[in-house]
C-alpha cells in the first residue's frame, strides 16, 4: 500500500469513527472508494442503471464530487465514491470540504436503509422511481446537507464549533457566507426554469445549511431572522418549519403526507 492510499484510508476511517461516535450508532458496513472517475466505479457497480427507459448519464455522474451507489438488493453493501482530485485539493486547502461530502453521503446511506426497512420496500431503486417516495428523497437531501455541513464546522473550528458567542464565526456567516448562499440559491432556483424537482432540491440544500446556523447560533439565527430570510415565500416558511420539526427519519416518515401537501400547494401538478 503506497503512502497516498494509506492516507486516504486512514482519513476516511477517522471521519467515519467520528460520525458513528457523534450519533452513538453502530458502524454500518459500506465500501468507500476514492477514484479519478466516479462514473467508472458507478458503471462497475450498477451497469443496469445506465440502460433502460430512464438511464443515468455518465456526464451527469461525473459532475459530482461524491456519490452514493445503491446496491442491487437490500442485502448488499452501499458504495460511497469520492473524486480523488477533489479530495486532494481539499486536503491541500485544509478546508475539510471532503469531510462534509463523506458524511453527507453516509447520511444518505443510513436514511435509505432505514426508509426501505420502515416501509417494507423490496429494493432501493424503487425509492428514486416512484413519485410516492419523493418527499423522502427531498428530506434526505436536507438531512444530508445539514449533517455534512455540521461536520465541516466541527473539523474546521474544533471545540469552538458550537460556541454561540464566538463573534468571529457569526460575523463571517452573516457578512459573507449567508449572502453568498442566498445569491447562489436564488441563481440556481431561477436557472431551473420552473423545474420543480431542481427547485426543491436546491431548497433542501439551502435549508439544510441554514438549519445548522440556527442549531449552533440560536442567539443570532432566531425566529426573527428566519422570517426575514424566508418570509417573502410563505410556503418556504412552512417547509422549513416542517423540516426542523422532523429532523429524524422516524418522525419524518410518519409525516411525509404533510410535506407532500406543502409541495403540492406551491408546485401545481407535482
Amino acid at each position: 500500500m503506497n503512502d497516498e492510499i494509506k492516507q486516504i484510508k486512514e482519513s476516511f476511517s477517522m471521519v467515519m469513527s467520528a460520525y458513528f461516535s457523534y450519533f452513538q450508532i453502530e458502524p454500518v458496513d459500506i465500501e468507500i472508494i476514492c477514484t479519478e472517475k466516479i462514473a467508472t466505479i458507478y458503471k462497475q457497480k450498477r451497469s443496469d442503471l445506465f440502460e433502460g427507459e430512464y438511464p443515468i448519464h455518465p456526464e451527469d455522474v461525473e459532475r459530482n464530487r461524491g456519490l452514493t451507489i445503491p446496491p442491487r438488493t437490500t442485502d448488499e453493501k452501499f458504495t460511497i465514491v469520492i473524486k480523488q482530485e477533489y479530495f486532494w485539493e481539499s486536503v491541500k486547502n485544509q478546508d475539510w470540504q471532503w469531510v462534509g461530502t463523506l458524511t453527507h453521503e453516509m447520511t444518505h446511506v443510513l436514511d435509505y436503509i432505514n426508509y426501505v426497512k420502515m416501509n417494507g420496500l423490496d429494493n432501493f431503486d424503487i425509492v428514486q422511481r416512484e413519485l410516492f417516495n419523493r418527499p423522502f428523497v427531498l428530506w434526505t437531501e436536507f438531512h444530508a446537507r445539514a449533517t455534512g455541513y455540521l461536520f465541516i464546522r466541527q473539523f474546521v473550528f474544533g471545540d469552538k464549533y458550537n460556541d454561540k458567542y464566538d463573534k468571529a464565526q457569526t460575523d463571517y456567516i452573516l457578512q459573507t457566507e449567508l449572502p453568498y448562499q442566498i445569491k447562489w440559491f436564488a441563481q440556481q432556483y431561477e436557472a431551473a426554469n420552473g423545474n420543480a424537482d431542481i427547485q426543491l432540491y436546491e431548497t433542501m440544500q439551502f435549508m439544510g445549511r441554514y438549519s445548522v446556523w440556527e442549531k449552533l447560533f440560536p442567539n443570532i439565527f432566531n425566529g426573527k431572522l428566519r422570517k426575514h430570510i424566508f418570509g417573502s415565500n410563505p410556503w418556504m416558511i412552512d417547509m422549513y418549519e416542517f423540516l426542523i420539526k422532523h429532523q429524524d427519519i422516524e418522525s419524518a416518515n410518519k409525516n411525509y403526507d404533510q410535506m407532500f401537501g406543502i409541495i403540492k400547494e406551491n408546485f401545481g401538478g407535482f
